[in-house]
């Protein structure tokens, strides 16, 4: 199987046009493009899916594949995978948890990717994509694999939202040089679904049918209807074939007719979270992963500020797709399949570098008249009720060398206020209510070490900062005192980690903790420090794992980045409250 390189056109000019107006769809029209894609030969066999049906989506070999061997800690196995560091690890673990939602981006690319003939159906045991079945795991990864590049760039640089009739041109026009997916969103742009293009038909009075291979009605043949005169579009389909259709609709106002296309997701992907976190440091010249990116796993209603004097409101009530400052771009998740659907991912990316301090605040729109109002919004507005989407219940924040992930929350209920800056996370629940958190923190230091600090508590407070040279991290909780359980895993330039895990880890709200867990031998040495960081008192945890495993396999550290329970007895613990390496 070829790897990622951008080697598509040249054979797609060729099929394309050898296959332009060879349909035999049956439709009263006339054909101005028609690749010659049939949803019954070159569509799946199976409809989408969610993660309950499949026992993998990415792993290791498919991270090396997006993003080069830099994702790696460790030499790379047999296979083409190896241990991940913690940051791709982590970005890995919460990209596949949000496929739950269903696998539509990767099916309606990966149809495309075999009819053009650079992946051959071959290599997952048939002739064509209809041939083809779900339970072979490296079908499952491959699928996984170009879902994943809905969300990363150059891809998002590369997503069109346009006039309908602009996007019907389009088609006609390019079609013979790129291929694309379409993706379509509810008005509010909640619901996103990614189908396959593969005609135009000129249907007479403004009228134009694309025809599609929707992944959720394999073998159908189906048609977004474009008025070109109104500007409007309609598309009539359901998350799932067994539960009542939904019509999918917009016009000039909504931009919620989106095309994709295929040659960006063949380029390398950029590695946002790869680097090391030296901000400012020696290692500032890296052009990698200078912006942030914010993503919610559901629908949320945010107020943004900024340090450059940005102040906005993205609200699903108003407006799928708002008009963001320079800067800034909002991407929808696309995974529509049934009940489970989490397709109104909310992802924020910052692409301007002068924007080092973002603030967010904001909840989930409610299914209630009740619902809370955004915090600091004067004019108390709230999201429509009627389109409440799915609650969002973590949030993803990735950065140069460091990737934060907050989960446990539930915004349908507590509002939430975030300050986001290049070395620190600071959260704080309405009123400073507690709530039961996991917050876990990846960075990539300077020194050549890696680390994963995962803390899970009650708190309605959290501040963590980065010492990206070291890797030591600063954190602090509530001012009336906060316990977590602490689990630090520490990777050396091999891909050697020792792990250290404390069951009750207490913060008093006297100062910070200071973990330098860079230093740190058979013990936690843990420091608390005033704000100026001066020591006010420090204890230590007798409680060390070693992984043994020179070659970076998964000893010790399990594939979801959890403790091998084999590798908890390698060290033993004398702290009886700590518990085992898992």
């Amino acid at each position: 199987m070829k790897t990622l390189q951008r080697t598509l056109q040249p054979a797609l000019s060729l099929l394309i046009g050898a296959l332009v107006l060879t349909s035999a769809v049956a439709q009263e029209g006339d054909f101005l493009m028609d690749i010659g894609f049939r949803p019954t030969e070159h569509g799946f066999s199976f409809p989408n899916y969610g993660n309950d049906s499949v026992s993998a989506n990415l792993t290791s070999v498919e991270m090396v594949r997006l993003f080069g061997e830099k994702v790696c800690s460790g030499p790379l196995d047999s296979e083409g995978g190896c241990r991940l560091r913690p940051t791709a690890q982590l970005w890995m673990e919460e990209i596949s948890e949000a496929m739950d939602g269903g696998h539509c981006e990767g099916m309606a690319v990966l149809a495309l990717l075999f009819y053009g003939e650079y992946i051959s159906p071959a290599d997952f045991g048939g002739e064509l994509a209809s041939d083809l079945s779900l339970e072979d795991e490296l079908l499952q990864r491959e699928i996984a694999l170009w879902w994943a590049t809905q969300a990363t760039s150059p891809v998002t640089d590369n997503m069109i939202r346009d006039l309908p009739s602009k996007m019907v041109q389009m088609l006609i026009d390019s079609m013979e040089e790129e291929f694309y997916t379409v993706g379509i969103y509810l008005p509010d742009g909640s619901g996103g679904h990614a189908i396959t293009p593969y005609a135009v038909v000129d249907m007479g009075d403004g009228l134009y049918h694309i025809m599609v291979y929707d992944n959720n009605y394999p073998g159908e043949e189906r048609f977004i209807e474009v008025n070109v005169e109104e500007d409007t579009w309609v598309y009539t389909g359901s998350t799932n074939p067994e539960e009542a259709e939904e019509e999918y609709f917009g016009d000039a106002g909504t931009r919620t007719l989106e095309l994709t296309p295929m040659l960006p997701r063949l380029d390398r992907q950029r590695c946002e979270f790869c680097g090391t976190a030296t901000y400012g440091g020696s290692d500032d010249s890296n052009d990698e992963g200078e912006g942030m990116e914010i993503s919610f796993n559901g629908s949320i209603a945010l107020r943004i500020t900024d340090n450059k004097g940005n102040n906005f409101v993205i609200d699903p009530a108003k407006s799928g797709f708002p008009q963001l400052p320079k800067g800034y771009r909002l991407v929808r998740g696309k995974s529509q399949f049934g009940g489970n659907s989490m397709a109104d991912n909310t992802i924020i990316q910052i692409t301007d570098p002068a924007v080092t301090s973002i603030g967010v605040s904001g909840n989930h729109p409610m299914d209630s008249a009740n619902a809370p109002k955004l915090l600091a919004d004067e004019r108390g507005q709230t999201a429509n009720p009627a389109n409440a989407g799915k609650e969002a219940t973590s949030v993803k924040i990735t950065r140069r060398g460091a990737v934060t992930t907050i989960s446990g929350l539930r915004l349908g209920e507590k509002p939430i206020n975030f300050t986001i800056e290049r070395n620190k996370v600071s959260y704080e629940g309405v009123d400073s209510e507690e709530t039961e958190l996991r917050f876990r923190q990846a960075v990539s230091a300077g020194s050549g070490k890696d680390f994963l600090y995962d803390f899970s508590g009650a708190t309605g407070r959290f501040e963590l900062e980065l010492d990206g040279e070291t890797g030591g991290v600063r954190v602090a909780a509530d001012e009336d005192g906060s316990t977590f359980s602490l689990r630090v895993d520490r990777y050396d330039e091999d891909g050697n980690v020792v792990s250290y895990e404390r069951d009750e880890f207490e913060l008093d709200g006297s100062g910070f903790a200071r973990l330098d867990a860079a230093d740190w031998g058979d013990t936690l040495d843990i420091l608390i420090v005033d704000a100026d960081g001066n020591i006010i008192t420090s204890f230590s945890y007798d409680n060390a794992f070693d992984d043994d495993d020179v070659n970076g396999t998964d000893v010790g550290v399990g594939e979801d980045g959890s403790a091998d329970d084999d590798n908890a007895n390698d060290g033993g613990a004398d702290d009886g409250d700590s518990g085992g390496g898992g």
